[in-house]
Order: structure tokens, then sequence, then C-alpha cells
């Protein structure tokens, strides 16, 4: 498997998940989003939303922003 192929697997594996939002899969979708952070994959905000793994916020390092899309169980913005 290439690298180019790695952030179409893990998007599809969020959106899976997400389509069934148990406990079980949120947290299986914890476990994974370590792994995703090499890579800058294309899944859909609903999707990492429904999960537990994005939402909006105000990013601390520029309030300036406004309100913002943070991701991970961290919070954190997505690198510009």
């Amino acid at each position: 498997m290439s690298d180019r192929e790695s952030p179409a697997i893990f998007g599809a594996m969020f959106e899976m998940l997400a389509r069934n939002p148990t406990d079980e899969h949120k947290a299986m979708a914890h476990e994974l989003w370590p792994l995703t952070l090499d890579y800058d994959f294309c899944s859909g905000d609903d999707a990492l939303v429904v999960l537990g793994l994005a939402g909006p916020g105000q990013d601390p390092d520029y309030p300036g922003d406004g309100t913002v899309m943070l991701y991970g169980p961290e919070g954190k913005r997505r690198p510009r």
C-alpha cells in the first residue's frame, strides 16, 4: 500500500464508523486518530463530529479567527 492510499483508507474508516456511532465505534475512532496525524486525509467533518473527533471552537493561538473547526480529542486546529 502506498502512502497516498492511506489517507483515503482512514477517511473511509471514519465514515463507516460514523454510520453507526455506538460508544464502541467512537472508542475505535479515538484509537485510530493518532495513526492519522502523519496524513492529510479527506474525511468529511460530519463523520468526525459524530465520532467526537471534531467540533467548532476557538483556537487559543489565533483567537481573532473566531469560531473554527478543531480536531482530535485534544481539540487542535489542522495545520494551515
